[in-house]
């Protein structure tokens, strides 16, 4: 039986290979490179849309009342208490009420279509509790609310340089989450996704399998460019 030809790279299909691997390990890299931001002293600059709640009447439930702005809001409502006394905040600001006026513990924040950027200013009071970000579904990116006293754990949170679509609270017991100057930027710049990522480094792998197929695996470890 003839020998079938091993999978021998020349010296030049190698370093091509390796440099191949190390861009599509780079961009995974870039890809998974978005941190939380949490308890900053400041969000975002210049932002695409920022939404401070300002002219909206105490007690208005929000859900789409920012659509033109591409996002809606669950299980919030408008607010004036606390106004004021948690500079940058101005009241009115959104608090975790929902249309019964009972405390939500889950509520969220979704964007159509997705965001690049988002940061908002937050004041929780007896409560810890996570946020998490995502992107069709999937879960990517999360943070979590720290508790030290009453009324007093805020600055500015959100999730920077990865694309997102929902940004979801869950709030232990029966917490207070009151939020404001929210920011965000619209997803005007690329950023690969999982699926993409997946898709650049199988074409990768293909370019390197072709230059072997050329060779028809017979090059030598030796042999020249």
């Amino acid at each position: 039986m003839q020998n079938q030809p091993s999978l021998t790279f020349g010296k030049c299909q190698q370093i091509t290979v390796k440099a191949l691997l190390a861009v599509a390990a780079a961009l995974c890299a870039s890809a998974a490179s978005a941190i939380p931001l949490s308890y900053a002293s400041s969000g975002l600059a210049n932002a695409t849309y920022s939404i401070d709640f300002a002219g909206i009447a105490p007690d208005t439930i929000l859900g789409a009342t920012y659509a033109a702005q591409g996002i809606s809001f669950t299980e919030l409502r408008t607010t004036n208490d606390y106004g004021d006394l948690f500079p940058p905040s101005v009241a009115p600001a959104a608090v975790n009420f929902d249309p019964d006026l009972i405390r939500s513990r889950v509520f969220e924040f979704d964007f159509t279509p997705e965001v690049r950027d988002l940061t908002f200013f937050m004041l929780t009071s007896g409560t810890g509790g996570v946020v998490t970000s995502y992107l069709r579904g999937v879960p990517l990116e999360s943070f979590d609310i720290i508790t030290t006293g009453p009324v007093d754990n805020s600055g500015f949170f959100g999730f920077t340089d990865t694309l997102i679509d929902r940004v979801v609270f869950s709030i232990d017991g029966d917490g207070l989450a009151y939020l404001d100057n929210l920011a965000f930027n619209t997803a005007t710049d690329t950023i690969p996704e999982p699926g993409s990522l997946a898709l650049v480094v199988a074409g990768l792998v293909g370019f390197a399998a072709s230059k072997w197929k050329r060779g028809r695996g017979l090059v030598s470890t030796e042999s020249e460019c």
